[in-house]
């Protein structure tokens, strides 16, 4: 019988626990797609196990570090309207061998499973506190001051780049106040600058730039734009005050929001998307992230996987405009 997402990703976080190296890849699909979003350096996907099986310590140059000794701890897996996909929340928890330091590792895991093998999973994880565990934190920090120091030059460089660069965007989630901020301040610090990314894709556009049509949907980058202000009414107006699309004023499903009409501009699009993500804050300021919003059409969901969803939303959709916009301008 099929594992299902639920199994699977158990199956995962013990299996790394216990270092069953085989047993782990056999859980994903020979051609797979997992990627690291908040991994520092910004580390490529890794497309198939033998990419995997390297990821893991195996391979050509295996894993030399101190001995980690952890299990699992505050396992949450929650299922999601696509029956493929879960959301898994836990911690690591150890110590390392050599030196009985006790180490936490926070984690989420947005995984779909088909047929019992995972196609496709973002790990959300604390680098920096791995680093850390493994007694290479000072190494790891170097790597990202070289990392970000070298990223201006490649776009003064003049290549695809530095036409597709848009304007530059902070990056908050990489300031040392954020490594051990409190999680709900980690959350919305990851959350705001994902939003300004994508408010930022539009930045030096013309109006015919940011409506051109590259794909066979509706995607363009102003209508990317447009559709996260939906999203943000969709998860903290409807989601929090219960109130009807049509009272707030946004279409009834995800494909209209995609729509452009005459009067959308590159501003007045970015100023609606402004307007909407303060918006949100302000909803979600004064709760919990256990706290239920009632109002989703999907039932009452508590704040924190609300955030979960939207950073998986944001994240896709940065990494769309991203693509599109290095095809507008440099196609």
């Amino acid at each position: 019988m099929t594992d299902t997402p639920r199994e699977v990703f158990l199956k995962l976080v013990h299996g790394v626990c216990e270092e069953r190296w085989e047993d782990v890849l056999d859980l994903y699909a020979e051609r797979t797609d997992v990627s690291h979003p908040f991994h520092p350096l910004k580390e490529p996907a890794m497309l198939s196990r033998d990419e995997l099986r390297a990821h893991f310590g195996g391979g050509a140059r295996p894993y030399r570090g101190p001995t980690l000794r952890r299990r699992p701890a505050a396992i949450r897996v929650h299922e999601t309207a696509d029956p493929e996909v879960v959301v898994g929340e836990f911690r690591y928890e150890g110590t390392v061998v050599e030196t009985g330091e006790p180490f936490t590792m926070p984690g989420v895991f947005v995984m779909r499973v088909r047929d019992g093998k995972i196609v496709e999973s973002r790990d959300y994880l604390d680098h920096l506190s791995s680093a850390a565990a493994r007694g290479r934190l000072a190494e790891v920090l170097d790597a990202i001051r070289d990392h970000h120091a070298k990223d201006p030059a490649a776009v003064a460089d003049g290549g695809p780049a530095a036409a597709a660069a848009p304007g530059p965007v902070s990056m908050p989630t990489m300031e040392p106040g954020t490594f051990h901020a409190p999680f709900r301040e980690q959350f919305e610090t990851f959350l705001d600058e994902h939003r300004a990314r994508l408010h930022g894709c539009l930045d030096g556009l013309t109006e015919e730039q940011a409506r051109r049509s590259l794909v066979p949907s509706k995607t363009t980058l102003l209508g990317l734009v447009k559709h996260g202000t939906f999203i943000e009414k969709v998860w903290f107006d409807e989601g929090i005050t219960g109130r009807p699309r049509t009272e707030i004023g946004i279409p009834d499903t995800p494909d209209e929001s995609f729509d452009l009409d005459g009067g959308d501009t590159v501003a007045s699009v970015q100023e609606e998307y402004r307007r909407a993500c303060e918006a949100s804050r302000r909803a979600t300021a004064d709760l919990s992230l256990d706290d239920e919003l009632r109002g989703n059409r999907r039932g009452p969901l508590p704040l924190r996987f609300v955030y979960l969803h939207m950073l998986r939303e944001l994240a896709q959709h940065c990494g769309h405009a991203d693509i599109l916009r290095e095809q507008v301008l440099t196609g």
